[in-house]
């Protein structure tokens, strides 16, 4: 289930997976793509009761892909020819921007968007690197063309 509270080694991570494909034209629904990777109703109400729970207040949030402040102002960036209006993609990055503004948290990593970058409000977009959460510190990095 999406919207769960993990506290590992005493930390606490909220984790909220889901993003749209937006190549579902050309992809066959049930073998390459899912209904299920937009979250459902209960999901989103099963993420805020846990937030809730915790005072709105965690030290690491873990989603796949962004707030919709951050989608759009990575799509601002030519290079990455990041698609900033997905609407699809809506109610979910809308979602998590709401989160974003009423939970307090030390980090928020994510990786939909095949990037790595360092972002404003402690947010980090992953493809090809680990970080260890409490430093921060670039743990293992890949170059695109070893994977």
């Amino acid at each position: 289930m999406r919207g769960e509270i993990y506290t590992i080694e005493g930390k606490t991570f909220f984790t909220f997976g889901g993003g749209c494909s937006i190549d579902q034209p050309l992809r066959k629904e049930n073998v390459s793509w899912w209904p299920q990777e937009m979250p459902s109703k209960q999901e989103y109400e099963n993420g805020l009761t846990h937030l809730e729970e915790v005072n709105n207040q965690v030290d690491y949030i873990i989603t796949h892909t962004a707030p919709d402040e951050t989608v759009y102002f990575l799509s601002t960036i030519k290079q990455y020819r990041i698609k900033g209006d997905v609407y699809q993609e809506f109610p979910l990055t809308t979602y998590l921007n709401d989160i974003q503004k009423k939970t307090s948290y030390t980090h928020w990593y994510f990786g939909h968007f095949h990037v790595d970058r360092e972002l404003w409000r402690n947010q980090t977009a992953l493809f090809n690197t680990i970080y260890e959460c409490e430093s921060h510190r670039i743990i293992k990095q890949w170059n695109t063309y070893e994977c």
